[in-house]
């Protein structure tokens, strides 16, 4: 803004509008989308809406190109009397929902949204004057192509955390990832001896004057890069090699792969000036042969070193290239005589269309050359040599399990306890090298891993995140696909890693013939793979990372709508046999907005799993499925002195169903805690309370506090609330009850006694027995009337049940505020410890006295998102596997704490402990 604050806005557009086209070039020449031009910058973002797997990489090359375009531009009209131009850059990767606005001529325009768009453009602020900022993400995937200077750990706006940023200085040495991987170190190289066999001959007999090609065809990341390294270990001091490769950007580059090729033949440097570059040319072409002086114009112009004088000038456009393809020809089999010449051209399936012409001309004269031409592309790249005789394909498929362990325990040694993390390795990766490399890389970054002396797993891992560098490689290919292709390839991801014919069809809706049609599209693909499903004919995801990214690329309410028609479709197509899907189905009923079938299913499902495994296994034998299977309690006469551990934490809920805050201390009554659910917002027209299950989930999310810590008899003081937002309401405030009403769309109202006759909402299944049909039934069961408990005034859990349930689901997190516990008592006894407690009386501390009197069942408010909490629908399924008991007239539920009563009221602090009392 500086810039043009004192010029003439027509002056001031003369200048600017020159240098916004030039950032916008830079933009477009690498493959990205300008979202938006402002004043005086752009915004800009790569990756979206075409999927490429270097966004990263793009991103950072269109930076580099606007600095460079600036500067050249800013020195000509310094040169005219202006003042220069200089810019600032901002970069950041990360996930971020892209938003399609058509528009009223017809054209679609791309709005991206999400936190990562925000850290992008505040970074621009930070980075110095003529220069590019970027981030820790940025640095990660790109270090080694770009030079980074660390600028340290900086303050950003709507950042809570600090944030490290970068300043890009420059392009760095390692353009493939091969050499990237260099610069690291290799990992051990296993299971292509027969593939390197067949190299080694090849190499053989161009050696003896049969020249040969050799293509090695095979997926990103399987290791084509790594089998040509390893044959160049041996050759090189034998062979001259010369080695290109495309450039995922490259295709609208004029032969990039050929002039990289040509730099290195002739030893061009950066430093060199166009007169030295011109002398190593000529020099080098006259001292090979002199003969070939013939070439030099056309290599020369080739190179971009012609004369203005230049003779060719004249030369009709495609006779020019003819016969400069000719002269490289030349050039180089008159090399292949001096001594034999390895050429090598990778990642075919990103070249351009001239180099592709010289290539298939090289691969026409080389039969009886000594010259071995060895290229590699993945399976979508045609070409037409394959008729030669001198002509050889290989091969490479992902790692088979057994060199798979090999690897692994080359990169992470022997310890028996990573045992089952390198069989989730190899089960995610599918054995492919590369993916392999960089999960393993992955989980030393995030400290998963360590070494110290040797490999060792450091803290429990939840599950294996798919690294953003494999990610953006299944991405890109998954987006190539055409859009019917791709729609139901994400679709199959919903349904799950495996789908018979018969539930694709009912899932899509699509006629038999035409789904077979797209199936076959997708397995010639090598998407997916045909299998056989339970005597039906099927299918299976080649990759388990390929469905996990496919899944991922779709946002979480379509996600939700496939789940719900994927469980519909179930009980459709398998009526007879719907028990035999009942995980199936509490599954997808559990992902999608469908509540009351996702929690039939789920009790359902954790039921059915309990009951196998007590017939089957007596690794289970120690879970009750009733309460009269408790363990043993200490005798009546032992009970003053038996003690129960302690209390770890309190939690009070001062609204029902909104989040809860945690207590050092506290007075419990007769009503519970002082100040626990007693304010309540209800639904005056139909009698119902706001509660989680159904509609107001998200009240989780609303954190209230008292303005005063309330007693035990006084009025209830007023509360605080904090809305998700951040926004703070206030009991006082005239139109609380308006703004919540909005926000949940129905006439709430702010109570401290519930009402005669209040009825809590539950999804249908939430209970069982012969109460399993019914959807609501009178809140505070089991506590003093006017209070809005669901059932008893005091609910407690023990942590060594919140350990089992995190040991035997490992990737959910068993917080306890998914619980809403009033008191978590530390205990390191079994698992289902608090069981054995009911119908006992237990004294806390000095003075409080409670009376056990039911396990608490759980439903679904237990798998919903808060704060930081994500849903999670297993968490449900796992307490049911693990916990369930007979509750009488409400049926066998999921059970995990007991509800209590207050015997003897009194003061609690956190670390008093329990003791049975008579």
């Amino acid at each position: 803004m500086e810039l043009i604050e004192n010029l003439d806005p027509e002056d001031a557009r003369a200048i600017v509008e020159p240098a916004l086209q030039l950032m916008i070039d830079a933009v477009l020449h690498y493959g990205g989308y300008v979202v938006q031009t402002t004043g005086d910058g752009i915004f800009a973002m790569f990756g979206a809406p075409v999927v490429h797997e270097d966004h990263s990489h793009r991103a950072l090359y269109a930076a580099l190109r606007m600095q460079s375009e600036l500067k050249a531009y800013s020195a000509r009209i310094s040169a005219e009397g202006h003042q220069p131009v200089q810019g600032r850059v901002g970069v950041h990767t990360g996930e971020a929902v892209v938003r399609p606005i058509k528009l009223g001529n017809g054209q679609i325009e791309y709005t991206p949204i999400g936190h990562s768009t925000s850290l992008g453009a505040r970074l621009q602020t930070l980075a110095p004057v003529g220069s590019i900022a970027a981030s820790e993400a940025i640095r990660q995937l790109c270090e080694g192509s770009c030079e980074f200077n660390d600028l340290g750990l900086t303050k950003v706006k709507g950042v809570s955390d600090l944030v490290k940023v970068y300043e890009v200085t420059g392009l760095g040495k390692q353009r493939t990832r091969m050499q990237r991987s260099a610069g690291q170190g290799f990992s051990k190289f296993v299971g292509r001896a027969r593939e390197l066999d067949a190299l080694r001959y090849a190499a053989d007999q161009a050696r003896t004057g049969s020249g040969q090609v050799v293509a090695i065809v095979a997926e990103a990341g399987t290791g084509k890069s790594r089998l040509i390294l390893e044959l160049m270990t041996d050759f090189r001091s034998t062979t001259k090699v010369l080695e290109t490769s495309s450039v995922s950007h490259g295709k609208t580059s004029y032969c990039l792969p050929i002039i990289e090729l040509l730099q290195s033949y002739f030893e061009i440097e950066s430093q060199d000036n166009e007169h030295k570059r011109r002398e190593k040319v000529t020099v080098k072409i006259d001292n090979l042969d002199p003969q070939l002086r013939d070439t030099h114009p056309y290599l020369l112009r080739l190179l971009n070193l012609h004369d203005e004088d230049d003779p060719l000038l004249e030369m009709d456009e495609r006779t020019l290239q003819l016969q400069t393809w000719e002269s490289l020809k030349r050039l180089l089999v008159r090399e292949s005589v001096k001594q034999p010449l390895t050429l090598i051209f990778e990642d075919l399936h990103w070249i351009d269309d001239q180099t592709q012409e010289f290539l298939n001309l090289m691969a026409d004269s080389i039969g009886t050359a000594k010259i071995l031409l060895i290229v590699n592309y993945r399976p979508e790249y045609v070409h037409r040599w394959n008729s030669k005789s001198y002509f050889t394909q290989i091969r490479l498929d992902p790692l088979g399990d057994g060199t798979a362990k090999e690897m692994l325990s080359a990169m992470l040694g022997d310890n028996a306890q990573l045992s089952e993390l390198k069989r989730l390795l190899i089960e995610k990766s599918s054995g492919t090298p590369f993916f392999i490399e960089e999960m393993v890389k992955a989980l030393f970054d995030d400290g998963t891993l360590a070494r110290d002396g040797n490999v060792v797993l450091t803290k429990k891992l939840d599950e294996l995140d798919i690294p953003s560098s494999v990610q953006a490689i299944l991405a890109a290919r998954i987006d190539r696909l055409p859009a019917h292709a791709k729609d139901i390839l994400q679709t199959l991801a919903v349904i799950g890693r495996e789908f018979s014919i018969p539930l694709i069809s009912a899932v899509t809706g699509i006629s038999l013939d035409k789904l077979e049609e797209q199936l076959k599209e997708l397995q010639l693909g090598e998407f997916i793979y045909e299998k056989m499903i339970s005597g039906e004919k099927g299918y299976i995801f080649k990759s388990a990372l390929t469905q996990d990214v496919a899944y991922n690329t779709l946002l979480i309410e379509r996600r939700k709508l496939l789940h719900e028609r994927i469980g519909a479709s179930i009980e459709a197509v398998y009526p007879i046999s719907i028990d035999d899907h009942i995980a199936a189905l509490a599954y997808h009923y559990g992902r999608s907005n469908n509540i009351d079938a996702g929690m039939q299913y789920l009790t359902h499902s954790g039921r059915q799993k309990l009951m196998e495994a007590k017939k089957n296994s007596e690794l289970f034998s120690h879970i009750p499925l009733i309460n009269s299977e408790i363990p043993e309690l200490p005798s009546v006469a032992d009970a003053q002195v038996a003690t129960l551990d302690s209390v770890e934490s309190i939690w009070r809920y001062p609204v029902k169903s909104m989040a809860g805050e945690k207590l050092q201390s506290v007075f419990v009554s007769d009503k519970g805690l002082a100040g626990d659910r007693v304010y309540a917002f209800v639904n005056e027209e139909s009698n119902r309370t706001a509660v989680v299950r159904k509609w107001a989930e998200s009240l989780l999310n609303y954190h209230p506090h008292f303005t005063s810590e309330p007693g035990p008899h006084a009025p209830v003081p007023p509360l605080q609330i904090a809305m998700p937002s951040g926004e703070m309401l206030s009991t006082e405030d005239s139109d609380l009850e308006e703004r919540i009403s909005a926000v949940f769309e129905r006439k709430l109202k702010l109570m401290t006694t519930a009402p005669p006759g209040l009825l809590i909402e539950v999804p249908m299944g939430t209970l069982g027995g012969t109460l399993s049909e019914v959807t609501e039934f009178p809140l505070a069961g089991g506590a003093p009337a006017g209070a809005f408990f669901d059932y008893g005034c005091l609910h407690l859990i023990a942590t060594s049940t919140l350990k089992h349930f995190q040991k035997m689901y490992p990737k959910g997190r068993f917080d306890e505020r998914r619980f809403r516990p009033n008191l978590v008592i530390h205990s390191d006894t079994d698992p289902f410890i608090e069981n054995s407690w009911v119908g006992r009386t237990i004294k806390i501390g000095d003075a409080l006295v409670l009376r056990v009197s039911i396990p608490c069942p759980r439903c679904i408010s237990v798998t919903l998102a808060q704060d930081d909490l994500p849903r999670d629908p297993s968490i449900l399924r796992a307490i049911a596997e693990q916990n369930m008991c007979d509750l009488g007239d409400f049926g066998t539920l999921p059970c995990a704490g007991v509800y209590a009563e207050v015997v003897e009221a009194g003061h609690i602090r956190s670390g008093d402990t329990l003791r049975f009392v008579e």
